[in-house]
């Protein structure tokens, strides 16, 4: 009642701000434009879906969002990113449909990752590639749960993102976000077109997904010396949290490329993983591997499955012929064919492809800088070749893991 009874006043003084001749009208437009955005700033707080043509699609679809990411309405940007709360911020990195930021904590220093994701709305002149509202409903569940994962139970598995929070925003970007990527358009490192717009080129009506989770480290491409029991490491790790998200989640990534595999130091002396049937752990050597990036990723939760929708991959690009699947474009076209149309099929076998991809890389990188001297360099090295040399020959990764590194002998192993 308060703010319809503002809303009216405000509207009532609009009418009444003198424009009986060209001066007055001069005079007080600048007053009311505010008070046009003070009638709208009213209108959002009692809708705030108030800007959007709520046909019931339209409505289905943003409530799915909503539902997911556990709000009533969409947040504004001051809320999510208020500027007192960071020291700095930078943009590090791009996708087609997302962009990635760091941002420095300024109570306790800490440094998050955040990933902005468009799903509604373009800048002013320019048309906007926007996630559908499907696929950032996959998105957001997807990494909810694998977050999930990290913690002690039935299933666990350390290596996906621990997310802090997932909000819908709306509303003017901050200018240390404007910043960040302005800084990022003038590195001298970026030489391609960006796939985002400047931030503050969106009208007030665009949506995005905002995550705030860890910053799990770099690429493995952009490690600076990574050895041969290291990379063993990283690719049982890997394996081992595809396999436990195979059996908790019915999860196959889809994206596994070497850009969505990342690395960072770890104290831990070994990284526990469970399923209902199996309990093992992996030496991890001082590094710690980590999936990211689940856009394209499917899985199942609650009986339901939510997947994107891959039609849109062109068949060529790489050799078809390629046995050790060292270009990626190989792994994209063999997910369509194996797919079909019906992309939310569960289909593990996926998993394996973007393994054997991640396996034949790292090999032809350590193979280089491997000493052949060196007794344990060569035992890793041919761990490598026996794990590249044998994984296409399983239907999940679940399987893989368990006949190629502690067989079926014992329910609790340690490798």
């Amino acid at each position: 009642m308060f703010v319809r009874l503002v809303t009216h006043a405000l509207k009532v003084l609009k009418m009444r701000t003198g424009w009986n001749c060209r001066k007055q009208r001069m005079f007080w437009r600048p007053v009311a434009a505010a008070l046009d955005r003070g009638i709208d700033s009213l209108h959002e707080i009692k809708n705030p879906l108030h800007f959007y043509s709520m046909d019931e699609n339209f409505s289905r679809k943003i409530e799915s969002v909503l539902q997911a990411c556990r709000l009533q309405r969409p947040l504004p940007y001051s809320v999510v990113f208020p500027s007192w709360g960071f020291e700095s911020v930078k943009k590090i990195a791009e996708g087609a449909y997302g962009e990635i930021y760091t941002v420095q904590n300024r109570l306790d220093s800490s440094e998050q990752v955040l990933k902005t994701v468009g799903v509604y709305g373009s800048p002013r002149d320019d048309p906007h590639l926007s996630l559908e509202f499907e696929n950032a409903v996959s998105d957001v569940i997807c990494s909810k749960h694998l977050s999930k994962l990290r913690d002690p139970g039935v299933f666990q598995a350390p290596n996906f993102p621990k997310v802090h929070s997932i909000d819908l925003v709306k509303g003017k970007a901050p200018k240390c976000l404007v910043e960040a990527w302005n800084a990022f358009e003038a590195s001298s490192k970026q030489t391609e077109r960006l796939f985002h717009f400047r931030p503050d080129r969106y009208t007030r009506d665009a949506l995005f997904v905002v995550m705030e989770m860890e910053n799990c480290g770099e690429t493995f491409s952009e490690r600076q010396s990574t050895s041969p029991l290291q990379a063993v490491s990283l690719v049982l790790q890997t394996a081992s949290a595809l396999a436990v998200a195979e059996c908790a989640l019915g999860f196959e990534h889809r994206d596994l490329h070497l850009g969505n595999w990342l690395c960072r130091p770890t104290s831990q002396p070994r990284l526990d993983y469970s399923t209902e049937k199996w309990r093992w752990s992996v030496p991890t050597f001082n590094v710690q591997a980590f999936l990211i990036d689940f856009t394209m990723s499917r899985i199942s939760v609650g009986g339901n499955a939510f997947a994107m929708d891959l039609s849109y991959f062109s068949d060529t690009g790489g050799d078809q012929n390629d046995p050790i699947f060292m270009n990626f474009n190989n792994v994209y076209r063999m997910m369509k064919e194996e797919l079909g149309t019906d992309f939310s099929s569960y289909k593990p076998v996926t998993n394996l492809w973007w393994l054997a991809h991640i396996i034949s890389n790292v090999h032809s990188t350590i193979r280089v800088h491997a000493s052949t001297s060196d007794d344990v360099d060569t035992i890793a090295l041919y761990a490598l070749e026996r794990l590249r040399d044998r994984v296409l020959r399983y239907s999940s990764t679940m399987d893989f893991v368990i006949s190629e590194v502690f067989g079926e002998a014992d329910t609790q192993q340690t490798l």
